[in-house]
């Protein structure tokens, strides 16, 4: 088992500096409320597990990671599976699905997805991973 090397403030404050983001801009991309984010920041509250999922898939890193485990930062999990989460429920479609993960997709995968797109209009089928 991973042990816990950092605190939830480090890490977040290191994703920060990183990625070179604001905690407005965290607040826009999540709608989790910027005083809340300060909260998190000064160490007094712990981001809830449903936090950490809105902050790690917004910003591409890993939820352990970001909990202050020692695991890599990057996620490693592949846009397939990205997509699949955006598939909410019976009313929506796949395309729907895309289209949401699409407007909220960092630029990395982006281009996994366009080299697949591309890959398509060859004739060749490839996995996305």
């Amino acid at each position: 088992m991973r042990k816990k090397v950092a605190t939830s403030q480090m890490r977040l404050r290191e994703l920060m500096e990183k990625k070179k983001i604001k905690q407005a801009d965290i607040a826009r991309k999540t709608g989790i409320a910027r005083s809340t984010v300060s909260y998190y920041l000064s160490g007094q509250r712990e981001p809830r597990p449903n936090s950490i999922r809105l902050i790690s898939q917004a910003f591409d890193v890993e939820p352990s990671w970001l909990m202050g485990y020692d695991v890599p930062m990057d996620s490693q999990e592949p846009v397939a599976l990205k997509i699949t989460k955006y598939h909410i429920g019976d009313n929506d479609t796949m395309r729907d699905s895309i289209i949401k993960f699409v407007n909220y997709a960092n630029e990395k995968d982006l281009n996994r997805i366009s080299d697949y797109i591309k890959g398509l209009d060859q004739g060749e089928e490839k996995g996305m991973v």
